[in-house]
């Protein structure tokens, strides 16, 4: 019965089925008792070959050879000075704005916070790296800004660059400053957002390309309705010095229906009256801004760097925020050391005061000193602790050794500074310029004293401008 069965069943198959599955069965019949076949047997080498080829083969470097080395070594002092290659020159290079760096309060935070934790965390936020001095400089910088709460990463650079993913992603929409950091540019090419980049500080060019965004809406709303549209921007521009007209972009706000994130890596501990920043100094509500994010790598001197907004927002981040989930966070003595540095800010506002004046006055000297230069232009804000000499003739292909060449002829006559260079990925490469930084703890004279040093390098280049 069972065989009338199986051959009742056999001739109900197509018979295209049976040629398949025989080929399949040989196939696996072939590829089960088949074997490679072996290489035919190498000639034994006698020892004398061996010893050759072992004496001709030559490992590469461990570490690669630098013909020549543009590394400065640097050492820091108390106060204004540093030490560049042994010379010892006031700092102009560094972002040492309240000049906290080198404060015992400071360093002593950090030293109790060794002691008390060790040098690392080992471990993301999100498993076993949570210590109560995150946790308390978290709070600290929410109630100093006003807000809901605070978000700390372990990195400055990866802040921004993990925020903007975080809430961005593709098909969503960017409004990016063409002069951001490169930290907002990575940002923004992680979220695979596309990107309008306007005019720097340009709300005119701002405004026409969210009218024309507006237009395209229009004609499909259901797809507007889920598209995200963010408005990103520096409180201080890094590669300009310039502040940014955050009053505008919060008109444009709620106007166009869009998202406001500010980067406040050089304005935090700057601008306003408190030191709270660009919506301090422009008497904004900080509710009006969706996100805002530092590095405590400037004003104050530690590593890493903070998100702070409503509680809806910041809370995304901690399942989303790439660089906060998957990084070791930041260790708890340099959170005990910002943590200080918070506190000195709060209770001593006449560091703010002194930055503000200093800035004022160095801009002012500087202005006469390129005035009839023809060589350099003067970009920043008179309030801005960040200016930058850029080049009036960007093009010529000498610009680096000239810039090199200045920088080196200023450090011997005790005046450090640094130059706008960046890697060739950066949009704003092409940018040369001589970059500017001023601290509080600068004295007018000390001020003047670069001014003259630099007013009289700006002269040598007038006069052979084919050096340039």
């Amino acid at each position: 019965m069972e065989r009338f069965f199986t051959l009742e069943v056999l001739k109900t198959i197509p018979y295209y089925h049976l040629c398949i599955e025989l080929v399949l069965i040989y196939c696996i019949y072939w590829l089960y008792f088949s074997r490679p076949l072996r290489n035919q047997r190498r000639p034994e080498l006698t020892p004398a070959e061996k010893q050759k080829l072992i004496d001709e083969w030559q490992p590469d470097p461990l570490v690669p050879v630098v013909e020549e080395s543009r590394d400065r070594i640097v050492e820091h002092l108390p106060g204004s000075k540093i030490i560049v290659d042994r010379d010892e020159c006031l700092d102009f290079g560094t972002f040492n704005f309240l000049a906290l760096r080198k404060d015992d309060a400071v360093i002593g935070a950090g030293m109790k916070g060794i002691r008390d934790y060790g040098v690392g965390s080992c471990g993301p936020r999100g498993f076993y790296g949570t210590f109560d001095a995150h946790i308390y400089l978290e709070e600290e910088i929410a109630n100093f800004l006003g807000v809901d709460e605070a978000i700390l990463y372990s990195y400055g650079f990866s802040t921004i660059a993990s925020a903007i993913p975080a809430y961005a992603k593709r098909g969503d929409l960017l409004f990016i400053d063409e002069q951001s950091n490169f930290a907002i540019q990575q940002g923004a090419k992680a979220s695979r957002s596309k990107i309008h980049w306007y005019r720097h500080n340009d709300m005119e060019h701002l405004k026409e390309l969210l009218d024309a965004q507006a237009e395209c809406e229009a004609k499909n709303p259901r797809k507007a309705k889920v598209t995200r549209k963010i408005i990103i921007a520096e409180g201080i521009c890094q590669n300009t010095g310039t502040i940014a007209q955050l009053k505008t972009m919060i008109d444009f706000k709620y106007k166009y229906k869009v998202r406001v994130f500010l980067d406040e890596s050089n304005s935090f501990g700057v601008l306003g009256e408190t030191g709270k920043g660009l919506t301090e100094h422009l008497n904004v509500d900080i509710l009006d801004v969706d996100l805002i994010s530092a590095e405590t790598e400037r004003a104050i001197p530690s590593i890493g760097g903070f998100c702070a907004g409503s509680a809806y927002v910041v809370d995304h981040q901690r399942l989303a925020g790439l660089g906060y989930c998957f990084s070791a966070s930041l260790p708890p003595y340099l959170a005990r050391a910002a943590s200080t540095a918070l506190k000195i800010i709060q209770n001593e506002p006449t560091r703010l005061c002194r930055l503000r004046a200093n800035a004022k006055f160095f801009h002012k000297q500087l202005q006469i000193a390129v005035e009839h230069s023809h060589v350099f232009d003067l970009t920043g804000d008179d309030i801005s602790p960040i200016k930058h000499l850029l080049l009036t003739h960007p093009n010529n292909n000498e610009n680096l050794k000239a810039i090199q060449s200045f920088i080196q002829s200023a450090q011997s006559q005790g005046i450090a500074l640094v130059s706008g260079e960046k890697l060739e990925q950066d949009r704003t490469c092409k940018n040369t310029s001589i970059r500017l930084t001023v601290s509080a703890a600068f004295s007018e004279d000390e001020l003047s004293s670069c001014v003259s040093v630099l007013s009289g390098l700006i002269k040598k280049l007038s006069v052979s401008k084919s050096a340039i």
